[in-house]
């Protein structure tokens, strides 16, 4: 049990270290999000000012908590993070996959 405990903290340590960055929506490269190293994180689409702010953390069981604030509403979702090379895919309870690429630097 401590042994797969450990496991666990140590994949959410090296999921924590690989989304830290900015991601594109695959499907809708307008919308992006963008995950800072001290848990924060913004959200975004082109040429539209408003900017969706909050924070994430991964869980103990390796899902990802999200708090997004948007014009005062917050909104808080848990979802289930995959990393494959520079895709990111994301699955919340009951709903379709959201899948993201890493955006370079060109």
């Amino acid at each position: 049990l401590l042994l797969g405990l450990l496991f666990l903290a140590s994949c959410s340590e090296k999921k924590a270290t690989e989304i830290v960055g900015l991601w594109v929506v695959t499907e809708d490269p307008e919308n992006k999000i963008e995950f800072f190293s001290d848990g924060t994180l913004a959200a975004s689409r082109d040429g539209v000012d408003v900017k969706a702010t909050g924070k994430y953390n991964f869980l103990e069981d390796g899902r990802l908590k999200v708090e997004m604030s948007l014009m005062g509403l917050t909104d808080v979702n848990v979802v289930t993070v995959t990393f494959e090379g520079d895709t990111l895919t994301t699955v919340e309870r009951g709903k379709n996959p959201v899948h993201f690429t890493r955006a370079t630097n060109d």
